[in-house]
């Protein structure tokens, strides 16, 4: 363990009653999250056992209108590929916000009078993630989505993997029984548990654009040194991926249904671009404050700079001062270093971090699943003017 206080912050995957209870378990250590192990493992559960029991239960092959387990797209997206994406983003996820967090947090870019500021930042957002209070809030808000889903799956045919023919009349399977009460309890909890954390490193972020940092306009990276933090929206790839993978397979039943037209399909790939987007490049944005402060700064300081010894050139010239400037203020001015070079620098720096070319990952995690539900039933030609519309936006 290392008291760096940026190393703890970036572990952003860990902490909390979950990571306690797979630590007592072994699958965790404090040096290796064993994402692999882990997903295959909770995949197993969330997908592996109601396959298997579907499979008793004669439901778990056959036609796409008979609803057979293995055809059922949302279980394939939220429990086989949903909770492996939500599972194997933690080392991703951990890897990109230390890149961010270790140059922020430390010297050069970190004032020396702002550092018991950002350590505080810090602590505060190591506190939030080990808080189990959030995990119990999480685990609540999954049982309650759980719930829901309830009721979605009674309006499935009685014929579908969901239901079994009793003495009784129709009931829920045992395959379904098991999603219900294991499997879409682990989804959504996972999902809950990163929306929680991506809102912690949101307002660690918003904490520390607001300290002091040395900021320089000539910085080669066009955006004062911090143009590293305008990537960090990607760590949430995998995140996007998991997310569009379930709205997928939303559409393409709807498709199947024919309750969704081209128009509503291309309207919703667009809204979700923007979400995806917009929200998760929130957080660099923060930064675009400071940037723009320092732009205007300097930018006014260069120009009166630049006046000065533009004063004395046209004194070196003409022999005098067309605007009536003393000869003290010329010979002054004489000495004053061409500002040019820092004026140019001002002008073209890059107040928002975030650029269309560095969102591709998520652009494109976003996007391709959604897109690839629109493919198994929309014309070649309407695809195309779904895509037009999409890389002209």
């Amino acid at each position: 363990m290392t008291d760096d206080p940026a190393f703890e912050a970036a572990r952003i995957a860990r902490g909390g009653l979950y990571h306690q209870m797979q630590a007592r378990l072994g699958l965790v250590t404090d040096d290796h999250l064993r994402p692999v192990l882990r997903a295959l493992l909770l995949v197993l559960i969330a997908w592996g056992v109601p396959l298997v029991i579907s499979g008793f239960e004669g439901k778990a092959f056959g036609s796409f209108a008979e609803m057979p387990f293995l055809l059922h797209l949302p279980v394939l997206s939220r429990f086989l590929l949903g909770v492996g994406l939500l599972v194997a983003m933690e080392p991703v996820a951990e890897a990109q916000l230390a890149t961010v967090l270790r140059p922020l947090l430390s010297p050069p870019l970190l004032a020396p009078g702002a550092r018991a500021a950002a350590e505080s930042a810090a602590a505060l957002a190591v506190r939030r993630r080990n808080s189990r209070l959030a995990e119990v809030i999480c685990f609540a808000v999954a049982c309650a989505f759980s719930a829901a889903a309830a009721v979605g799956l009674s309006d499935f045919d009685a014929h579908s993997w969901a239901f079994a023919a009793g003495s009784g009349g129709q009931s829920f399977s045992y395959a379904a029984l098991w999603c219900l009460w294991i499997s879409s309890p682990i989804y959504f909890f996972l999902l809950a548990r990163w929306i929680w954390r991506i809102l912690i490193v949101a307002l660690l972020l918003k904490s520390l654009a607001a300290l002091e940092l040395r900021l320089s306009v000539t910085h080669p990276d066009g955006a004062g040194g911090i143009a590293f933090v305008g990537e960090f929206p990607n760590a949430y790839t995998l995140f996007v991926l998991a997310l569009s993978c379930n709205l997928g397979a939303a559409i393409a039943e709807h498709f199947h249904a024919q309750t969704i037209t081209t128009t509503i399909f291309t309207a919703v790939m667009i809204a979700w671009l923007l979400i995806t987007n917009g929200l998760l490049s929130l957080p660099a944005l923060f930064f675009t404050k400071p940037l723009s402060d320092l732009k205007q700064e300097t930018l006014e300081l260069a120009q009166a700079q630049a006046t000065r010894r533009q004063l004395a050139e046209e004194h070196g010239v003409l022999g005098q001062s067309m605007c009536g400037a003393t000869e003290a203020e010329i010979g002054e001015a004489a000495s004053v270093p061409d500002p040019k070079p820092i004026f140019d620098a001002a002008r073209n720096l890059s107040t928002v971090l975030i650029r269309r070319a560095s969102l591709l990952p998520i652009s494109a995690a976003a996007v391709l699943p959604v897109f690839a539900a629109g493919a198994t039933q929309l014309p070649a030609q309407d695809l195309f003017q779904v895509l037009r519309k999409l890389l002209l936006f």
